[in-house]
């Protein structure tokens, strides 16, 4: 008889579920329940805690949909989150309890969108592993860029003209509040070039900086008092991510988010590996921008990929 078990979350273990992420190998702060919990209005949650006896082994960021369990489709990556101690045979098992438990529950298919390997503390592809052996399929490939800190960066000759001009324009760089980025900057240009709007609200991302401050920040750059670039950065142990990023047309004229980017890529070496610019993925023929491709790639990045995985249940 087995000796495992597992838990679908309920409130209650909130703070069992945060001190795991804290000591998980393969967590970020956006596994923390005040993270996922900011838009929990517009998913259903099915996050699961999976134990052995009384010792909590795993967790899984997660929510429903009908018949397909997703980890997690308000995330930018999910999967099943362990510690150090977890070595493969152990893995196998948990695995196979989880899908066990997600067939017993009539789930047909379970989504599952892997983190890239620079958010891991350190190298671990167990996973990748067993989702080969569940006979997982790639249910879609991502291409994110990515700027490793550690090595020079490459930028093409253009790059290197437009900061060269940029650094005589007298563009001032500095960390700010969100607000005057969001809506001077952020939602016009979302509503002007595709029709859109940010995934979070200004009281959303206000909320998550009051609760993550250490994780997210605002930098922008201003000329002449005007502000004209900005880039909301998410951090991780190893990462800083792009989440957001805008310009307007004064900006344009002075490339300040190209002075942004490459400044804010010599601030970030001291204490990250990567620089995360994000994905160029698009729904047209070819499946990504092509111009901001080329722009992140003259930028010095990197192609990685991020994969979302579904097996059948």
């Amino acid at each position: 008889m087995s000796n495992y078990r597992i838990k679908i979350y309920s409130k209650e273990d909130a703070a069992i579920w945060n001190n795991f992420v804290s000591n998980a190998k393969n967590a970020t702060f956006l596994f923390h329940r005040d993270f996922m919990e900011y838009h929990a209005n517009r998913f259903e949650d099915f996050s699961l805690l999976i134990y052995n006896n009384q010792k909590l082994l795993a967790i899984l960021p997660a929510n429903r949909v009908a018949y397909q369990i997703y980890s997690h489709q308000g995330l930018t990556y999910g999967g099943l989150l362990y510690t150090d101690e977890i070595k493969l045979p152990v893995l196998d098992e948990i695995f196979n309890e989880l899908i066990l438990f997600l067939k017993q529950n009539n789930f047909e298919h379970f989504i599952y969108k892997i983190p890239p390997l620079v958010y891991q503390s350190q190298p671990c592809q167990e996973i990748e592993y067993l989702l080969w052996k569940h006979k997982a399929t790639v249910l879609q490939r991502e291409m994110d860029l990515v700027v490793q800190l550690s090595e020079p960066i490459i930028l093409s000759k253009n790059k290197k003209y437009y900061f060269k001009r940029s650094q005589e324009k007298e563009l001032e760089f500095k960390q700010t509040g969100v607000e005057v980025f969001w809506n001077e900057l952020l939602i016009p240009r979302l509503k002007e070039k595709y029709n859109t709007t940010p995934v979070h609200t200004l009281q959303e991302i206000e909320k998550l900086i009051f609760l993550f401050p250490n994780n997210i920040k605002q930098y922008m750059v201003y000329y002449n008092d005007n502000a004209v670039a900005g880039i909301t950065i998410f951090e991780t142990q190893h990462v800083a991510k792009a989440q957001y990023a805008a310009i307007n047309e004064l900006g344009e004229s002075v490339w300040a988010l190209d002075y942004l980017y490459l400044t804010l890529f010599e601030y970030y070496k001291r204490n990250k590996k990567y620089f995360d610019m994000g994905t160029v993925s698009a729904s047209n023929q070819y499946g990504y921008n092509i111009s901001l491709l080329q722009n992140k790639l003259n930028l010095g990045a990197k192609i990685v990929n991020l994969d979302t995985y579904k097996i059948q249940l």
